[in-house]
C-alpha cells in the first residue's frame, strides 16, 4: 500500500503542472470560470467537483492511481456502487 503522503503530494504536484495556485485543503480552485473542488481524506482522492475540460479523473488514472482509491464525491453513495470508483 502506498505511503498516505503519495496522493496528497501526487494531487498537489498535478495541480501545480497545470498553473493552479494551491492556498486552502481541501483544493478548491477557481480560474476563468473552471472550478475544482478535492480532497485528500482515508488515503483516497475524492473528487466533489470537476469542472475541468479533460477531468483530473483521467489524469489520476494517468497516473497511476488505483480506482478504488478515487471517489466521485459529485455521485451520491448509492450511485457510486455501480462505478468502477470507490464508493467512500
Amino acid at each position: 500500500m502506498p505511503s498516505l503522503d503519495i496522493y496528497p503530494n501526487l494531487v498537489k504536484t498535478a495541480l501545480q503542472a497545470e498553473d493552479w495556485t494551491i492556498t486552502h485543503d481541501p483544493y478548491f480552485l477557481s480560474a476563468g470560470g473552471t472550478e475544482l473542488y478535492i480532497e485528500v481524506k482515508q488515503n483516497k482522492v475524492w473528487i466533489h467537483w470537476d469542472g475541468t475540460e479533460e477531468g483530473f479523473i483521467n489524469y489520476l488514472e494517468q497516473n497511476q492511481v488505483p480506482c478504488d482509491q478515487i471517489v466521485q464525491g459529485w455521485l451520491p453513495p448509492e450511485m457510486r456502487q455501480h462505478t468502477d470508483y470507490a464508493v467512500n
